[in-house]
């Protein structure tokens, strides 16, 4: 009996040792505070109907296509894009323009909307300063320097909130994106609390060493299926989270991803 062959996904070799499934936290508690910016900068101050319809927070996807602001920050540069028809929706709010200036997106940029794009990213990148420095325990002011027209690096990490605008029927992207060093910050205080270590520091590399084993698939089978299978079968099946045992004993959960061809494990999560 063979297996077919599955394509993992190809991992970011960036991304391991990393404890990335606290990711999900960090969008959690940064789209509370978008709702909150959105309802208190622009859905009551002019009655507008700005909502999220998904955030997430992921590697920088180099072939985005966005119109991108830096600011300096405390924490590092943080970058901000928000979609023209998004842009012009709030400039029709702002300004009291005419309902279908939100949707032409074709005409020449003007030092309204440059302006206003600014004061946005300003709003935005302030609101996720202090989520950063509250997180992290630091009193750090959310000072920011005057943007100016720069591409955040490969590095970086992007928060991508996808809104829509009920009244104007518009759908848009804003991003924001951090460099690692903000990230870590993140890590770091939303990583569940350890033990104290011993006094004296230990070495794990030679002190300490086990025997670490994966459990990848897993599947049941009726009896009678088994019994009727003949070399040259085919029996589908799909690599999920894998337990990972040390001495035998399962002690985390890890998705199994595809690096240089060979597979390796990766977001590892402590089992409950």
């Amino acid at each position: 009996m063979r297996a077919p062959l599955q394509q993992n996904p190809v991992v970011d070799p960036r991304t391991l040792g990393r404890p990335i499934h606290l990711l999900d936290k960090f969008a959690t508690l940064v789209r509370h505070d978008l709702v909150e910016r959105l309802r208190a900068a622009l859905n009551r101050r002019y009655r507008a109907h700005f909502e999220i319809v998904d955030l997430t927070v992921a590697r920088l996807d180099d072939t985005i296509v966005a119109r991108w602001l830096k600011y300096d920050s405390p924490f590092g540069p943080i970058g901000f894009a928000l979609d023209r028809a998004l842009l012009l929706c709030v400039l029709d709010y702002r300004y009291g323009g005419a309902a279908g200036v939100a949707k032409d997106v074709e005409h020449p940029e003007t030092t309204t909307e440059e302006r206003l794009a600014a004061m946005l990213g300003r709003q935005f990148a302030t609101m996720l300063v202090e989520r950063i420095a509250s997180l992290a325990g630091l009193d750090r002011g959310p000072e920011l320097t005057d943007p100016r027209p720069a591409s955040p690096p490969p590095s970086a990490w992007m928060i991508s909130a996808q809104l829509s605008e009920r009244r104007h029927d518009v759908r848009g992207m804003l991003r924001l994106a951090i460099d690692d060093g903000a990230i870590e910050h993140v890590f770091r205080a939303l990583a569940p609390a350890r033990a104290a270590s011993f006094s004296a520091p230990v070495s794990l590399g030679t002190a300490l060493q086990l025997d670490l084993s994966a459990r990848l698939l897993e599947m049941q089978m009726p009896l009678g299926t088994l019994l009727d299978a003949r070399v040259g079968d085919v029996i589908p099946v799909a690599l999920g989270p894998t337990t990972v045992l040390v001495d035998d004993a399962p002690l985390f959960y890890a998705d199994v991803a595809e690096h240089k061809g060979q597979l390796c494990l990766t977001s590892f999560q402590d089992m409950d």
